[in-house]
């Protein structure tokens, strides 16, 4: 279906701040009200979230969990579990809200059908 309105092409970001690769309505920036990921708090071109990623960068860009980890992401998974109230002991790291739901929805599934019993449970 076609949008109501065209996208807005983004050509650089700072601080809460977008710039435009073309003017719309007489504007080249838009402020970004609705911020994703670390943007939302730290703003755009946040120097030690930058200087972060360019660190990562240098060792691989991404690496996906089914099968594989990495040493920042077992960092992470134990500081969860020493945060979190017992009985709480793992973590399933997800790329994003929607999948985390998915993903949710998927293991209670499989405990109830674990316990034998496919067409019951509090899913």
């Amino acid at each position: 279906m076609p949008a109501a309105l065209a996208p807005f092409p983004v050509e650089s970001a700072a601080g809460v701040r977008l710039r435009l690769a073309r003017p719309v309505e007489g504007r080249s920036e838009l402020i970004d009200g609705m911020s994703s990921w670390w943007s939302a708090i730290h703003g755009y071109q946040h120097p030690v979230l930058d200087e972060a990623v360019r660190d990562q960068l240098g060792r691989m860009s991404h690496v996906m969990f089914g099968g594989l980890t990495h040493e920042p992401a077992v960092r992470l998974a134990a500081r969860l579990v020493e945060l979190s109230p017992e009985p709480l002991e793992h973590v399933f790291l997800a790329d994003s809200g929607s999948v985390s739901v998915e993903v949710a929805a998927k293991m209670c599934l499989q405990y109830w059908r674990s316990l034998g019993r496919p067409r019951s449970g509090g899913c």
